[in-house]
C-alpha cells in the first residue's frame, strides 16, 4: 500500500493538471518554429486536444522573415465545451545559437513570445526554449524535420480560472515542414505537441 500511494497521489496531480490544461487552447502550441520555419503566410486546421469533438478549429499564421529572425503572428479559434468558442493568440521570436557544422549535424535557435487565450477565463503564456533541425532536399523536393522544446511561464484571470494564480507547463513539438516545387513557394506545415500541451496542426504555408 505505501508504495502504491505515491503512484496514486501522482496520478491524481496528473489528472488535475489535465483538467486545468484541458479548459483552454494554448496559444503557442504547435509552435511552428524552427530553424529555417518559412516566410509568408499560412492557414491551419489545428486541434487543442480539449476532448472527442472540442478543441478544432482553425488558426492563421505569418512571419516576416524566415526563422531565426524576424517575429511571427498568429491568431486562431476552436469550438470548446458546450459549443464555447476559445480564440487564441500571440507573437513568437527566435535568435540564432549555432549553425550545423562538422561537430554537431543541427541547426540551433532560441525561441520566445508572448501570446494569450481566451475561453472560459484568461490565459497568459510567455514560451522559452530551444529548437533543433536541419533542411534537406533536391531541387524539387525541400524536407525541414526538427524537434522543439519549451517550458511556458503562465497567468491565469477570472472568476472561472483555476485556483492558482500561475503555473509552468513543459512541452515538445515534433513538426516538418515539406514543399514539392523548386520554388518553395508552397510548404506543407505539420506538427504536434506532447507533455502538458497535447496539440495537432496541418496546413498550407505561402511564401510572400
Amino acid at each position: 500500500m505505501r508504495r502504491r500511494f505515491p503512484a496514486l497521489v501522482g496520478l491524481l496531480l496528473l489528472g488535475s493538471a489535465l483538467e486545468n490544461a484541458a479548459a483552454q487552447a494554448p496559444w503557442e502550441s504547435p509552435q511552428l518554429l524552427a530553424p529555417a520555419s518559412p516566410e509568408g503566410v499560412g492557414l491551419y486546421i489545428v486541434d487543442w486536444g480539449l476532448g472527442p469533438g472540442d478543441g478544432v478549429g482553425l488558426m492563421l499564421a505569418w512571419r516576416g522573415q524566415p526563422a531565426p529572425g524576424g517575429i511571427g503572428l498568429r491568431g486562431g479559434a476552436a469550438r470548446g465545451f458546450d459549443d464555447d468558442i476559445i480564440v487564441a493568440g500571440g507573437v513568437d521570436l527566435s535568435l540564432p545559437v549555432f549553425n550545423a557544422s562538422a561537430e554537431f549535424p543541427l541547426d540551433v535557435i532560441w525561441t520566445s513570445g508572448v501570446g494569450a487565450a481566451y475561453g472560459d477565463y484568461l490565459q497568459i503564456g510567455v514560451p522559452v526554449g530551444f529548437a533543433a533541425g536541419r533542411a534537406m532536399g533536391s531541387e524539387t523536393i525541400w524536407f525541414n524535420p526538427y524537434l522543439s522544446t519549451r517550458a511556458v511561464f503562465e497567468g491565469y484571470f477570472g472568476d472561472e480560472k483555476p485556483p492558482d494564480d500561475f503555473g509552468l507547463s513543459l512541452a515538445v513539438d515534433i513538426g516538418a515542414d515539406v514543399s514539392f516545387d523548386r520554388g518553395r513557394d508552397f510548404i506543407l506545415r505539420l506538427a504536434a505537441s506532447l507533455g502538458d500541451r497535447h496539440a495537432l496542426i496541418a496546413g498550407l504555408h505561402a511564401r510572400l
